[in-house]
């Protein structure tokens, strides 16, 4: 499978371009995210670089293309230990006012495939309101994250919830959580 993902994403590239027809669009985004779930390096490399040009650089990213870009570039930056992009996007995430921008960021935080950042970022759901800024909806969406991406998250997960269920339970308004 490994060769077939690299010729099809040699045939039609990585990268988003205007006028190409959405066919080629949606597979892209088929074969990055099975590729980079896959684990091939390729694609996580790929991801992680346009992660870090987009953190460091500014360098606008593909809209079609956010959500794996995030997912996938945390997931490569977990693998080398490098804490600080997962930091950066949670900060870019309290920073904005657009709805559809942060649930991005938040469903892709759960990529990051290390048990202890995770688990420190479900603790932030149990921080003092107003300290971090989250919306109502979007405490369980940071579990539901958390939990769905990679196997650090369900540990993570088990972990927090065998803490701070009471806490979760009520921030979420899910009475029956776990």
């Amino acid at each position: 499978m490994h060769e077939v993902s690299v010729q099809y994403m040699e045939t039609i590239g990585f990268d988003d371009l205007d006028d190409e027809l959405l066919i080629n669009k949606f597979s892209r985004l088929q074969m990055i995210d099975f590729s980079c779930r896959m684990n091939f390096d390729e694609c996580l490399s790929k991801m992680n670089a346009q992660l870090v040009s987009y953190l460091d650089d500014g360098v606008k990213l593909p809209v079609n293309l956010e959500a794996s870009i995030f997912c996938y570039g945390l997931m490569a930056s977990a693998s080398v230990n490098e804490l600080k992009y997962f930091t950066q996007i949670w900060l870019e995430m309290q920073g904005s006012q657009d709805t559809e921008y942060r649930l991005k960021i938040i469903d892709a935080m759960g990529c990051y495939a290390d048990e202890n950042a995770l688990y420190d970022y479900m603790e932030t759901i149990t921080a003092v309101e107003n300290s971090v800024r989250y919306r109502q909806y979007e405490y369980i969406e940071v579990l539901q994250s958390a939990y769905s991406k990679t196997r650090e998250g369900i540990g993570a997960v088990i972990r927090f919830l065998t803490r701070y269920s009471g806490t979760a339970a009520t921030r979420t308004r899910t009475p029956n959580l776990i």
